[in-house]
């Protein structure tokens, strides 16, 4: 087993839950002259795609990593795609005939464009939920031995990440609030209205993501090891971490305090 059937087998999918994200791929790539509208849907593909390939590093891991897996939710973020990449690419097959799209085959796609910046949305935001997974699983896996001081820090760098991709998704779902208010003007609107629906819904199941992978981030525990602190003759020294952060190190080792003479020293939680 290799590539991504190896892949699929370390998160807990088959080889064919991963094909539909693929199967998508080389259909728009293969298209001469892609329509517009297609092009996004083929860019967020491509940048799923290249997540996936990310798992890469789970290969050899112990088999305890299926469960950190499933934990972070790799598996059903990858499986949330399949069925709608594989129902999109027959779509495409039947608006799309040949290989140059002809005029009135790209007012077909047009005809759709609802539909498709729903799907694109959707890549667009499992891939993040993906990114979100990879980010855990690497700090908990290949970065464990990376000072407790480089973890926080990596764990601040991926928190603000998703803060401002959680910023993006508001957008959009605001967005689409006011074409669903302009929509409720039109009696014949009930097809993009639905569209538009499932949209605000994708959304909101992001943003409850983001907030879940946050969450999962600042609990990580940390461990703490304070060592051969030496204080000068009145010097007032605190080392170690607020009772405010308590929460976040799972374990606090210290030894080789040296305090001098009318020194103050804290050390520990202060």
């Amino acid at each position: 087993m290799s590539g991504v059937g190896e892949i699929a087998s370390i998160v807990g999918l088959t080889d064919v839950a991963l094909k539909g994200v693929h199967g998508l791929y080389n259909l728009i790539r293969d298209l001469r002259n892609v329509p517009e509208e297609l092009q996004g849907l083929y860019d967020e593909t491509a940048s799923l795609q290249d997540k996936i390939a990310r798992l890469e590093f789970l290969k050899g891991k112990d088999q305890a990593v299926s469960a950190e897996v499933a934990a972070v939710g790799i598996d059903a973020a990858i499986e949330k795609c399949e069925t709608a990449c594989e129902d999109f690419r027959k779509r495409i097959q039947g608006w799309v005939k040949s290989e140059s799209p002809t005029l009135r085959e790209r007012v077909r796609v047009l005809m759709h464009k609802s539909e498709i910046k729903r799907l694109t949305f959707t890549l667009w935001s499992t891939e993040r939920r993906l990114e979100g997974a990879i980010s855990i699983l690497t700090l908990q896996l290949v970065h464990a031995d990376k000072t407790e001081h480089d973890k926080r820090a990596e764990v601040d760098t991926i928190c603000a990440r998703f803060l401002e991709w959680k910023t993006e998704a508001k957008k959009e779902r605001k967005q689409i609030g006011l074409a669903i208010v302009e929509l409720d003007e039109d009696s014949d609107s009930e097809d993009a209205r639905a569209e538009l629906d499932e949209e605000s819904r994708i959304a909101n199941e992001f943003l409850r993501s983001c907030d879940d992978v946050v969450g999962k981030l600042k609990a990580m525990k940390l461990n703490q090891s304070i060592e051969n602190i030496v204080s000068a003759g009145g010097a007032n020294v605190q080392t170690g971490m607020p009772a405010s952060v308590v929460d976040n190190v799972a374990n606090q080792r210290i030894r080789g305090v040296y305090s001098a003479e009318n020194s103050v020293v804290r050390v520990g939680i202060w």
